[in-house]
């Protein structure tokens, strides 16, 4: 402190007028921590443009942080990134640090928790001699022990959070939008096979359904008023999707058209219904539920699929969203990136017709689910 005092002192000296009084009330402070890692000048172009998308009104995540960081160096500093050779990799922490820097915090939006029923462990033994006591008994081979789930898939990565300064009252939450979410109907089975898949778009025509794609011939692709799947829906994906596939199964197995299947899914209102349980026992496939508020833990899907599906979703959005980024900044445009629902759809669909095909060459992730899960030992 007295060398930077003295250093300052001597500074303020210089060209002093004589008789000034010279005062060294402030010294210099030295920057803490590590530099950022754009670096300082890409740093400040990066925090300039999401303050100028912010006071368009332009919702901000971390995806999007991450969307518009990998332009900047795509066009400045390309080989710095981590695919091009360099050691730079963007990811959640690193956006969630550039908002604490700009002095931006988050907001949730509230939501119901599940909560783990206190006999789990219960539970979950019943559960599994449920469908192991199945598969024995009816003599099932695992081509014809499926699980299926519904998950939401967003057009365009968001969260329940919007950025605001620090100290903020009022947090207004953008961009939870159910009309930019579609629902995906995901099946796998015990051997690894990962079934068609069935898309749920919001509308009330086939309008509403995305343009110019060609989707696998044996997916069943639909809209439901607000996108959820429903009992109708539901009948549809059996009739459409799981049917078809175990007969295929048993006629490549060699057993009898009437050889029992059974399926695993959770207790969702729309599909636990008569005209639903019915339709299966028609069609000689068993079901075992998957015990309520327990779908975390003990169904296949959620612990192998659900979440990388969403994962690889976010993945190629961001490198789109960069893409388009490093065009604006050679160009010299700055303005939002276009994101409405004719492109977003198209685009996602496109995405997911690829993690279906990644899915499919990949048994060993959906075998995981049922290792997770305890059904297979």
């Amino acid at each position: 402190w007295k060398k930077m005092y003295e250093k300052e002192l001597r500074d303020k000296c210089k060209g002093a007028e004589p008789g000034q009084e010279i005062v060294v009330d402030v010294l210099p402070v030295k920057k803490h921590g590590r530099p950022p890692l754009l670096g300082e000048k890409l740093d400040k172009y990066l925090q300039e443009i999401i303050i100028a998308m912010r006071g368009r009104g332009t919702p901000i995540s971390t995806n999007i942080i991450i969307g518009i960081g990998r332009g900047i160096l795509l066009k400045h500093s390309k080989s710095s990134l981590e695919e091009f050779g360099g050691s730079v990799k963007l990811n959640k922490e690193w956006a969630k640090s550039v908002l604490r820097r700009m002095g931006f915090t988050k907001r949730r939006a509230n939501s119901k928790s599940k909560i783990m029923p206190k006999n789990f462990a219960e539970i979950r033994e019943n559960y599994l001699i449920d469908v192991e006591s199945v598969i024995e008994m009816e003599e099932i081979p695992s081509d014809l022990v499926i699980n299926w789930d519904q998950t939401g898939m967003h057009l365009v990565p968001s969260g329940s959070w919007t950025m605001e300064k620090r100290g903020t009252k009022r947090v207004e939450i953008s961009a939870l939008d159910d009309k930019r979410q579609i629902t995906a109907v995901f099946g796998c089975s015990l051997s690894g096979n990962f079934l068609p898949v069935q898309l749920i778009y919001a509308g009330t025509t086939s309008k509403c359904l995305p343009k110019n794609v060609k989707f696998p011939n044996d997916w069943h692709v639909t809209y439901s008023a607000n996108h959820w799947s429903n009992k109708d829906t539901m009948i549809d994906y059996i009739k459409n999707i799981i049917i078809p596939y175990i007969r295929h199964k048993r006629k490549e197995l060699g057993l009898s058209s009437e050889h029992s299947a059974v399926v695993l899914f959770d207790v969702f209102k729309g599909q636990c219904i008569e005209s639903i349980f019915k339709l299966l026992d028609d069609n000689n496939i068993l079901h075992v539920l998957v015990p309520a508020n327990c779908t975390d833990k003990l169904q296949p899907l959620d612990l192998s699929v659900n979440k990388p599906a969403k994962d690889f979703m976010k993945s190629r959005f961001q490198e789109w969203y960069s893409g388009i980024i490093r065009k604006q900044l050679d160009d010299g445009i700055e303005e939002d990136v276009d994101m409405r629902l004719s492109i977003m759809k198209p685009l996602s669909a496109q995405w997911i017709i690829e993690l279906y095909f990644y899915l499919k060459s990949h048994p060993e992730i959906i075998i995981n689910g049922f290792h997770a899960a305890g059904i297979l030992k």
